[in-house]
């Protein structure tokens, strides 16, 4: 069985962009993912990773900031642990000015349309147009963070994939009812790719390199397809919207 898992970066109304990003593997060496991960967090005393934390150097990494050698370290290691059990890396990335003015507002209500849910559906897809030119039969399981924003729409345009994503915590999280629902350790991977490249997009946009950062460099070791949807792209899609709403009428 083959699993992605995949997170998000960037939101709708604060960010230049969004992407969905992650890998795929199977079940067994996302086994020996997990148990090599979070062997290495415990060696620096950290009990997951949060990329955001890392790079601001709080919460778990309060203190890091000066520890420069400390964190290279954690972050090449962690790099090694995923480039040597994951199989391919997926994404898709939207400039939220081009989502803006690309997709009208009557179609996003009509269709339940998201950066998100879009960037998310165009990730899937790619995952399974891999599985299907490496001829896996089976469909492979699909994963996402639960707490990116969009979930409920995201949700309903996902709907008729089968097996339809799965939504679980990076880390494990306390319900109001003291049950604790483990987290899915891969998740973290996915973090750490969704930040990169929405920092490189932020880098390639401000006229530096956009793969000018260390992770993205290894992460571009590690085969599979990261898309850019561009205005042409969303123009596309929005003539299609047009032409189903024109047959198909509104409930």
């Amino acid at each position: 069985m083959m699993t992605a898992a995949f997170d998000a970066s960037g939101t709708e109304h604060d960010q230049i962009a969004i992407v969905v990003a992650g890998f795929i593997s199977s079940a067994n060496d996302w086994l020996d993912f997990e148990k090599a991960w979070t062997a290495r967090l415990k060696v620096d005393g950290i009990d997951y990773f949060h990329m955001v934390e890392f790079a601001q150097s709080n919460k778990q990494f309060a203190g890091w900031r000066d520890q420069e050698a400390r964190r290279r370290a954690l972050l090449a290691d962690l790099l090694d642990i995923i480039s040597s059990r994951c199989y391919r890396k997926f994404g898709c990335g939207i400039s939220i000015k081009t989502w803006e003015s690309g997709i009208s507002e009557a179609h996003k209500e009509r269709f339940k349309m998201t950066a998100y849910g879009m960037a998310g559906s165009i990730a899937i897809c790619t995952v399974d147009s891999w599985c299907q030119s490496e001829r896996i039969r089976t469909a492979p399981e699909v994963v996402f963070e639960d707490g990116d924003l969009g979930k409920g729409k995201f949700q309903q345009e996902a709907s008729p994939r089968k097996p339809e994503p799965i939504f679980r915590p990076k880390k494990d999280t306390v319900r109001a009812d003291g049950t604790i629902v483990p987290g899915f350790v891969p998740l973290q991977a996915a973090d750490l790719l969704a930040y990169e490249l929405l920092l490189g997009i932020r880098n390639w946009q401000g006229g530096m390199p956009r793969d000018a950062r260390y992770a993205l460099t290894r992460f571009n070791d590690i085969p599979g397809e990261i898309k850019w949807l561009e205005p042409k792209d969303l123009a596309e899609l929005e003539a299609m919207l047009r032409a189903v709403a024109q047959l198909i009428p509104a409930p």
